[in-house]
Order: C-alpha cells, then structure tokens, then sequence
C-alpha cells in the first residue's frame, strides 16, 4: 500500500480524535467516532458528553467518605452536612466549571400542597424546583475558591433543576472547599467550553457567527440561521453577502438573484438602481440604472420601471409607450383646411360659369 496513503489514513484519524476529544465511556464502543454522546455514563472522574473532561477533584477529596461524589455514579446520592475539601490539585492549569448534581426529593415543594400529584400551578416553594417541586437545591453559605492565595470569584446558575453550576475565568484552581447541606449525587471540577464555544483539541473554538442557538461541544456543527451555510454556519449562503459580521440578502433588483459575497455588489436588472440593487426607479423613470425618463404621452406622465410601457395614453399619443405622437383631425370634417378651401374655390368658379349670361352679337 502507497505510504502516503497510510500517512493520509493516520492524520485523518488524528484529527477526528482532536476535534472529539478523548472519550472515556464506561462503554467503550459508544466512543466510536459517529457517536456524539455516552449513553450508558462515563468512567470515574470524567464527565461531559462524550465523557471527555476529566474531574479533576479525582483523588483530591481529603475525606474518604465523600469521595463518593467523584465515582461518576449518579445513583451514588447522600445526604451531607458539613464541609467538603479538595487540596493540591495540580493536574491542570486551567480550570473554569464547578458542577454539584443532586437528585430530586421525595417531598412536593408546591407552594398549593394539594395539587403535588398532578401539577403546581402557582409555583414552588422557597429552595424547590423541577416538575413537581421535587428538586430542593444544596445549600451553601459560599463557595471558597483558591489559586494558591488567590481568591477567586465564580458566578452562580441554579437555573437547571438537579445542577448547581459554578462558572470562572479560566484558572488554576488549587483549593477548594464546599460548606454542602443537601441530598448529593455528585461534584466536578473542569475545563469545558463555554456557552458559544466548542472543543477544537485542547482549546475552545467560537462557534460560527451564523449559529442558531449554539454549537455541539464535541465538533463546532449547528443549525444556521436564515443566510448562513456549512456545517458550521460560518459562510454566507447564495443570495447573502458578509455584512459587518452577518449574513444580509442581495438586493431584490440584483440579476440572478445573486450579489458578490463580500461587497454585495450586483448587476442592476431594469427597474433598479445603486446602492446594491435595491432601490426601484422613482416615478417617471425607467430603465438599466433608472437612466429613461417616461414619454410626455403618458397619462401623469408614469410607466413601467421596467420596460417603460404606459397603461394609458393621453389624446394624440399612441404606442406602447405613448411615444408617438398623431395630428388631430378638425371637428366636423375629415379633411384638412387646405383641401376645403380647394373645394370651395372649385364649387364657385364652376357656379359662375353656369350663371354667365349669354352674349347676342
């Protein structure tokens, strides 16, 4: 076999582990490249959707006891009451998202108790979320967050019922201690992607600016909005042009319905006129760029923008464009004033010849 066929083969592959990520399923063939998600969980330590960001807290957890919230086992839930310690995490320099999933309780938090079999209408309760109101959030007094001596700041989303999300500026964390009260399945320590970002190797890659809605993590693919084309919204479809960053249609008046990609610069069909094609020629103009003025024989002296043709012409024109222009005929004769004089004259020269006495010699 050719060896750069080989190489092709092995570069190929290469760069599909890159852009995916290391797969860790407790499932190995789900991290087959067609598959997007591990669908039977990941390995102890690693979370994500193909299991490819490593939980950091793995092996840091200072008591023994809650190192059962690092086993990647969502069924693994307690009950916890004091604090939890991570030092001396080392194993990356980059840190951005702490996760703390818990699982939903037994009891109602509808804010109308006997309504908790069907539906909560008039919402949850203080602390409850989630269908029914089940899910009661882990309390914390603060979440401490250290580099070394350096305190840092994470923003807070309980938005998600069944996840506490902690988001930063990229760091290195080194401490971390959780003052947790709650029914607790699991927390995660990781470098992921943000909201708009993808995974491209080891770095994160902005999502196409025509993304509708985000991108999927493991390979930047999403669904465009209207203009946008490729399997990552990054181009402008036929018929769009790049504008300042987004994707705008071609003027209506562009030949082909199609424009330059960059400038949007087109061919005028008649009846259109610059800037791109967009703008119809006023009243009383017609033509390639809008250059004809409409024959003075049309009625308010307007045409067609395209071709100039009139609907109605005024008296004395005709042609499609009313250009032509006919001699109007005098009222009660069909003939010219030329041609009654001529008559005139005839008829008495004759009546006067008839008339004329005759001479006796």
């Amino acid at each position: 076999m050719d060896v750069s066929y080989i190489i092709a083969i092995w570069f190929l592959l290469l760069q599909c582990r890159l852009s995916l990520g290391e797969c860790h399923c407790s499932v190995k063939s789900q991290c087959n490249l067609h598959q997007t998600t591990c669908e039977s969980g990941c390995e102890a330590g690693f979370t994500g959707s193909r299991c490819q960001y490593e939980n950091l807290l793995l092996g840091h957890i200072l008591d023994p006891f809650y190192r059962r919230l690092v086993d990647g086992n969502m069924t693994n839930c307690f009950t916890y009451h004091r604090d939890i310690y991570a030092r001396d995490i080392t194993s990356a320099d980059r840190v951005n998202t702490l996760r703390i999933r818990y699982a939903a309780g037994r009891k109602c938090g509808c804010k109308e108790l006997e309504l908790c079999k069907t539906q909560c209408p008039d919402g949850c309760r203080g602390g409850y979320m989630g269908p029914l109101c089940k899910y009661k959030y882990p309390v914390f007094s603060k979440v401490h967050l250290k580099n070394g001596n350096k305190k840092l700041t994470a923003t807070e989303d309980k938005s998600e019922p069944g996840l506490l999300l902690y988001t930063f500026e990229p760091n290195k964390v080194t401490d971390i201690r959780l003052p947790l009260i709650g029914y607790v399945c699991e927390v995660e320590l990781s470098y992921e992607c943000s909201v708009g970002y993808y995974e491209d190797g080891q770095d994160c890659t902005q999502c196409g600016a025509g993304c509708n809605g985000g991108c999927d993590g493991p390979n930047g693919h999403c669904t465009c909005k209207t203009g946008w084309t490729g399997t990552r919204c990054k181009n402008c479809e036929g018929g769009y042009y790049m504008d300042r960053g987004d994707c705008v249609e071609c003027g209506a008046g562009c030949d082909w319905g199609t424009c330059n990609a960059n400038t949007g610069t087109c061919i005028c069909r008649p009846g259109w006129r610059v800037p791109g094609c967009a703008i119809l020629c006023p009243p009383g103009i017609y033509g390639e760029h809008c250059r004809l003025n409409c024959s003075a024989g049309c009625v308010n002296q307007t045409c067609d923008r395209v071709d100039g043709t009139c609907d109605v012409c005024l008296p004395g024109w005709n042609m499609a464009k009313c250009d032509n222009k006919v001699l109007m005929q005098t009222s009660g004769s069909c003939l010219p004033p030329f041609f009654l004089w001529s008559s005139i004259t005839t008829i008495v020269t004759v009546g006067a010849a008839v008339l004329r006495p005759a001479i006796l010699v």
